[in-house]
């Protein structure tokens, strides 16, 4: 009866009963023969050729399928709505022309005579996202229209109806605005109705349609703007796949609800359809919330080389076209849709001109778009083809240079077009670096055209599956993990590049979505301070540092900015609080201040008396504004965080303002701290070096590599390694270092993305090697290949080879000195010179200073730059004071405010990825402490050489850390969740990194190096810095013991002239 090639769009095939009993089937339980309807899906076909989207080739039926019994005389065969802004409505439908009347027809169904299509329009309110629920409006306008009878010998099927109306007083429709209105369309035998029993009365209305719409107005001006209803909008776009863990491509309304509900809360107001059209409820549910949709038609075809063969193949013309046609036709009465895409990486070609063609003779009412690069390189989206530039993984610099070429050709009015990026921000594994750059970008008004874009992607594409015999360390078990390419057996595959969404498979966000949703906020915040004299006039009111003037009995009060970035919204719907916090508070002081609403020019008014704030100039205070729902929305409930940003407070005295710098932080004093009671001492052989207080061994140093061996409070826990009680006397083999510097880290798939990715499909891995000799493209590859040519590989990590370790006493402290180099245990070579001394004192503060000091020149940049040591197991209880909750980067840490959290080993060693890497940074911190479950601990902080006052002055400095209870080669090595070990607190030791430098984790692309120079480490630099272990007992508080030792907060970005 019909054979279908798309495997997206809906497909009608038309038959009458009499055709069914070509299929006969039988019926046990009525015991006769019954009709059979089959259904057969062919897995391949030449429409293959045209579905090569980056997803899982599913081969059924992903959609519902329908038997749909028409009624006699329902002769409407389609309808479009164009409702624009102002209110104008025009409606075009098409009715079916009836046929000559059948002399067994009923009198009252002949089909000789006429029919009147009733139109109404209806301000009826849809009370929840299925629409069961209703509240009653009135009606807004209405038209009849005669349909009159047919004529037998009419050439044409059907004929088609024009018509036109305004309705006044409406409420437009936008994603922030989603304001809809029901439109019905009744069709009446033009009888009257007395003709009619009643059993016959439902004959009166053959058929009735209705739909929702919504007036709005889309267009680019003539600046070149993309405008919704007369406004500029700013798209907070993400790509989507139709996917679920356990259904693949078959998606329930739940489901698509939670999607969508998803991007509202974190701040995204647009998808697009990646890379066909998606399931129609999608597009209903769109239009009741509030999303603008890109529609993308069903094409990618980018296997096929050269790119654009089949575009230019005029033998498939009319596959392009009717994909785009078929499309359009479903899709053109939902509001949401902004964007028409003719499909996705299939090149240029007359078939797409034809494409765009038919779709705009269809619908002129939208803008159309097209980027058309892909397989080896991305495209500007920059064609004939689209009336959006629409770039593909452009860089910031780039974004802005098509920008700008766009701007140049203001002669030409018509060709100034918006830029939205179509894709971006590859969210592969740990990813998404350098978000903050394309947004600082996109809300830059030096750039009005360029509007926003569509992250790549959503979701995660893993399989859920159960792991019973495997062989790997989780076989047996029961666990589950997500799968990906080549775990089924498939030979050819793209393996993990599929997992590249912000969201796991069953939706758990993946850190990098609170950098998005922070980025993409609807209102930005500014520190605006009091000007009490030309000495303290902010530079930038951008800021995010306030500068609070200490009066003689008062704080100045502070202003903050608030910006509104909504189209369409005011800020009504949202209600502010504002919390400090003392991040060097014993008792974690923390101050919920009362927040006024906004005034008419923006501002808000905060009063700081009377909190007992310290005022003494170590800038530990940290403000946070917060906008939430004031009241319930079908997105999200009342108290949802719509927006916040956060500041730090600095005091300043009113008379010491001019001029002054802030307080420059003080190092921590290692000298004497117990009583005349306490003795260290040391003592040294071949073996061992060890430091004792009162006879018992508190640290252990290896006399031959140098490395610390054991490390434990005086008269309390073991904090580094194991115990070590007799040291001199232990002949077995040597113990295993427990702090060491670390140069590596486990490569994420932005790591390993270069270009050995492409070369790799057609070249043998050993030509890499050769091509970097010949034509040095080895910068062109991944940083992970760069780093394993040097010797920087975490399966295979340098050691450390001591020359000599010097030992020297003084009154209450003991040196130990190890001088020795970084080798490559590849290939030998010596990568830096390393000089590490242990420092400690009498109370057992330890203190762990290194220099490192560059010995190639390989331009090569280094992945971390720190130690890494290995905790006891018992000190699982962690407490940080940095940014957070969640994990964060130097490129990605935007979206994480600054406080002090609590978590464990176990929760911070729990991967958010499928595929494990490098993962669980914490960035700007203050400190860090490992603590057991009766409060006995160890906290961490650092200090860096200060070379503006000379390479003998020390400052504190901010850190990076992450802990977890998996070794970093475990974590290279593993390919997915299950390879890793299910490890629980207190039973496993605790691998910590401690960073004084971590590389970004870029996110550009996976493809290629991509990280921002910025967030690079220079390895040809030297590195001097010191890491302090401060042991402490039960009841000792971490900011206390660091206020106590003297270690005042880095307030280098406070300094005033």
């Amino acid at each position: 009866m019909g054979f279908l090639k798309d495997s997206r769009l809906p497909s009608e095939v038309r038959f009458v009963a009499a055709s069914l009993h070509c299929g006969r089937g039988y019926d046990k339980q009525a015991n006769k023969n019954v009709n059979v309807l089959q259904i057969v899906v062919p897995r391949w076909s030449d429409g293959s050729y045209l579905e090569d989207q980056d997803h899982w080739w599913m081969a059924g039926l992903h959609r519902r399928v329908e038997l749909v019994r028409r009624r006699p005389h329902a002769n409407i065969l389609d309808y479009n709505v164009q409702a624009d802004a102002d209110g104008a409505l025009d409606i075009r439908v098409t009715v079916r022309n009836n046929n000559p009347p059948n002399n067994n027809v009923d009198q009252h169904d002949s089909t000789n005579k006429s029919q009147v299509l009733l139109l109404r329009l209806y301000d009826d309110k849809q009370l929840d996202p299925l629409g069961e629920r209703w509240k009653k409006g009135t009606e807004l306008w209405s038209r009849s229209l005669p349909i009159p009878a047919s004529n037998s010998n009419a050439k044409e099927a059907s004929s088609s109806f024009h018509l036109q109306g305004h309705v006044p007083t409406i409420q437009p429709w936008t994603a922030e605005t989603p304001h809809l209105y029901t439109l019905t369309l009744l069709l009446r035998n033009n009888h009257p109705l007395d003709n009619y029993s009643n059993k016959q009365q439902c004959n009166a209305y053959p058929q009735v349609e209705s739909c929702r719409i919504g007036f709005r107005s889309i267009q680019i001006n003539h600046d070149g703007i993309l405008t919704v209803n007369h406004r500029r909008i700013t798209l907070c776009g993400a790509n989507r796949h139709e996917h679920d863990p356990d259904n693949g491509k078959v998606l329930t309304l739940p489901s698509m609800i939670r999607d969508i509900q998803l991007l509202k809360q974190n701040n995204f107001n647009a998808v697009r359809t990646s890379h066909y059209p998606n399931a129609v409820e999608f597009y209903r549910l769109c239009d009741y919330f509030g999303l603008y949709v890109c529609d993308e038609a069903n094409i990618e075809c980018h296997g096929v080389l050269p790119l654009g063969k089949l575009a230019n193949c005029v033998a498939w013309e009319e596959s392009f076209v009717s994909r785009v046609v078929r499309m359009v036709q479903r899709d053109i009465n939902h509001p949401c849709i902004l964007l028409w895409s003719l499909g996705n990486e299939s090149g240029r070609g007359v078939n797409f001109v034809a494409a765009k063609q038919r779709l705009l003779a269809l619908d002129s009412s939208r803008v159309v778009m097209y980027e058309g690069g892909g397989a080896l390189f991305e495209g500007t989206g920059d064609t004939e083809l689209t009336q959006v530039v629409c770039p593909m993984y452009a860089s910031v610099s780039q974004l802005v240079s098509i920008a700008s070429r766009s701007t140049s050709t203001s002669a030409n009015r018509n060709q100034q077009r918006p830029v939205i990026l179509c894709e971006y921000s590859h969210a592969m594994g740990n990813s998404n670096g350098n978000l903050h750059k394309y947004w600082d970008v996109i809300w830059d008004d030096k750039h009005p055209m360029i509007q926003g874009g569509f992250v790549w992607d959503m979701v995660d594409q893993g399989l859920r599956r159960v792991e019973s015999d495997r062989k790997t360390v989780g076989a047996g078990t029961g666990r589950t993990y997500f799968a990906y390419g080549g775990d089924y057996g498939d030979d050819i595959h793209d393996g993990q590049f599929c997992i590249n969404g912000i969201f796991s498979p069953d939706r758990e966000p993946h850190p990098a979505v609170a950098e998005f949703k922070y980025l993409q906020q609807p209102v930005s915040f500014s520190s605006c301070p009091l000007i009490i004299n030309s000495h303290e006039r902010s530079k930038d009111c951008s800021q995010n540092i306030i500068l609070v003037h200490v009066l003689e009995k008062d704080l100045s009060p502070v202003r903050i900015r608030l910006q509104n970035r909504y189209s369409f919204l005011g800020l009504s719907h949202l209600s502010w609080s504002c919390r400090v916090i003392d991040t060097h508070s014993t008792t974690n002081a923390a101050w919920d201040l009362p927040v006024s609403n906004p005034t008419d020019d923006g501002y808000i008014l905060l009063n700081l008396n009377g909190l007992g704030l310290a005022t003494d100039g170590d800038d530990s205070h940290w403000m946070t504004i917060t906008g939430k729902l004031a009241e319930d929305t079908p997105w999200a409930d009342k108290g949802h965080v719509v927006a916040q940003s956060q500041f730090q407070l600095c005091f300043r005295p009113t008379d010491k303002l001019a001029g002054r710098a802030a307080t420059i932080p003080k190092r921590i004093e290692m000298t004497s701290t117990t009583k005349p009671s306490a003795k260290l001492d040391v003592s040294s052989n071949s073996r061992y070096t060890t430091v004792t207080l009162n006879t018992e061994p508190i640290l252990v140093v290896d006399s031959q590599s140098g490395a610390l061996l054991s490390y434990r409070r005086p008269s309390g826990i073991q904090i580094v390694g194991e115990s070590m009680t007799s040291p001199s006397r232990n002949n077995r083999a040597a113990a295993p270092a427990t702090l060491v510097p670390n140069f590596t880290r486990a490569a994420t798939d932005n790591d390993r993305g270069g270009i050995e990715l492409h070369l790799g499909f057609v070249l043998p891995s050993w030509s890499m090697k050769l091509l970097g000799r010949l034509w040095g493209i080895q910068k062109m590859c991944s940083y992970n290949a760069q780093w394993n040519a040097v010797g920087l590989s975490s399966d295979l990590p340098p050691k450390f080879v001591c020359r000599s370790v010097t030992v020297r006493q003084e009154t209450g402290l003991v040196s130990i000195r190890v001088d020795g180099s970084i080798v490559s245990r590849s290939n030998g070579n010596v990568l830096f010179r390393q000089l590490m001394e242990y420092r400690i004192n009498e109370r057992g503060v330890l203190r762990v200073t290194n220099h490192t000091t560059p010995q190639t020149d390989n331009n090569v940049p280094l992945p971390r730059v720190g130690i890494a040591m290995i905790l006891h197991k018992s000190l699982f209880v962690i407490r940080y004071c940095g940014r957070g909750p969640w994990e964060n980067y130097p490129d990605r840490n935007t979206g994480s405010m600054v406080s002090v959290y609590s978590s464990t080993a176990q929760e911070m060693g729990s991967s958010h990825y499928i595929v494990p890497g490098e993962f669980g940074n914490r960035t700007d911190c203050r400190y860090c402490s490992f603590r057991n479950s009766t409060g006995e601990g160890v906290c961490v902080a650092m200090e860096e050489s200060d070379s503006a006052a000379g390479n003998s002055h020390w400052k504190n400095t901010k850190l990076n850390f992450s802990a977890g209870l998996h070794t970093q080669e475990e974590l290279n090595r593993a390919r997915h969740t299950i390879d890793l070990e299910d490890r629980v607190d207190g039973e496993h030791a605790i691998h910590v990194n401690i960073d004084y430098k971590m590389m970004g984790v870029g996110g550009d692309c996976s493809w290629k190096p991509c990280v921002y120079p910025d967030f690079l480490i220079n390895g040809n630099q030297e590195f001097k810095y010191s890491v302090m272990l401060v042991p402490f007992s039960r009841g000792e508080d971490t900011a206390q013991i660091l206020n106590e030792l003297r270690i005042s907060h880095d307030a280098r970005h406070c300094t005033h002239n």
